[in-house]
């Protein structure tokens, strides 16, 4: 009977630390490592498209046909992203291109949220320098179509 209490509540410690790793990941993130569930996939296309809009509504009517022209260049496979990339920094005025900064941090601060159930962000990680250009064609090509 003794040894049977002593299996049990070994057992019981090396399980308790499972259990905690599985309650500390969002509901829907799906396996850790693997891929994003359906719902969290659907999460990340609503925020790409709801952060699309305010970025393209950041600027000027002018400006925003011009970025367009550009973006349906690329898509149409007749202007490399990068050149894309480029002529869109060329378009924006300076205010333009930092309200554009500003809803690519809220995008990533809102996805980062959305996978991790609100943790905090772990420091270092290779990051590009910020570049509105690059947000904006991001925000309008598959992920498969980036350089």
């Amino acid at each position: 009977m003794k040894r049977l209490f002593v299996h049990a509540a070994v057992l019981a410690a090396l399980l308790s630390p499972v259990a905690a790793l599985a309650q500390a990941a969002p509901p829907d993130a799906g396996p850790p490592g693997g891929p994003p569930s359906p719902e969290m996939r659907a999460q990340m296309e609503q925020l790409r498209s709801q952060y699309k809009t305010a970025a393209l509504n950041d600027l000027s009517a002018d400006h925003r046909g011009k970025v367009q022209a550009v973006l349906a260049q690329v898509q149409a496979g007749s202007l490399d992203p990068r050149d894309a990339s480029e002529q869109i920094d060329g378009i924006l005025s300076q205010s333009e291109a930092q309200a554009v900064l500003g809803e690519a941090q809220k995008m990533h601060d809102a996805m980062h949220k959305a996978m991790t159930g609100g943790a905090p962000p772990h420091a270092g990680g290779m990051h590009r320098k910020p570049d509105a250009g690059r947000f904006l064609l991001m925000l309008s090509m598959p992920p498969r179509m980036m350089p």
